[in-house]
């Protein structure tokens, strides 16, 4: 095993954060808040070097003599004008500064789903040219039954409040729902098992 010191820090860092959750024994509280500090505290660490290698990285690249890169202009000129203004309006925990924040960022988000629409729109037409099996039908079926569904056609007014149809609106509506949790469930089964090799010593992150 290579660097087994660093394999047995983590693993009992790990036992230790992990017994806090089941134990209510205040010598291991203490033990497991005090690492998760310092994992805090090494993660702020480490988002400032990612920061400062990013601007780097972009600074030599507006450097090149034969073609500069405009966009690593937008990247500095982007990364400078938030960073002043979160000076001027106080920080991230000041609510003048989060407004400004939210007002750049929902215009890109917007920008950015729409993207994702048009992306997913050709996916779906090439799909159905390069495979038209059954499969495909019944994914074109259900992407237009959802796009009706959330255009609000299928609202009250529209004579369609009989209670039977209604709840199956309420049913299929929920469906997208029920599809968010499973993906959840396999995120959060995925974590334990990338947990549960890390404090077993399989994996080791660490040592790269």
């Amino acid at each position: 095993m290579k660097a087994p010191l660093s394999t047995l820090i983590a693993i009992i860092c790990c036992a230790v954060v992990l017994l806090a959750y089941f134990l209510p024994f205040e010598p291991v509280q203490n033990i497991s808040q005090l690492i998760i500090n310092w994992a805090v505290s090494l993660s702020g660490i480490a988002m400032l070097v990612a920061i400062v290698s990013l601007l780097s990285s972009h600074w030599q690249k507006i450097r090149q003599k034969r073609s500069s890169d405009r966009y690593s202009i937008l990247v500095i000129f982007g990364f400078g004008l938030t960073f002043l203004i979160g000076l001027v309006f106080g920080g991230p925990g000041s609510l003048d500064y989060q407004n400004v924040v939210t007002h750049m960022l929902l215009p890109i988000e917007a920008g950015l789903l729409g993207a994702l629409t048009i992306g997913l729109t050709v996916a779906a037409f090439r799909l159905y040219r390069a495979n038209r099996g059954w499969m495909t039908i019944v994914f074109g079926i259900s992407t237009l039954l959802f796009v009706l569904l959330n255009s609000g056609i299928f609202t009250t007014g529209t004579g369609l409040d009989i209670p039977l149809i209604k709840n199956a609106l309420g049913v299929l509506q929920r469906l997208p729902d029920a599809g968010g949790r499973g993906i959840l469930l396999g995120l959060a089964l995925g974590t334990i098992t990338a947990g549960l090799r890390i404090l077993l010593g399989i994996d080791r992150p660490y040592n790269s």
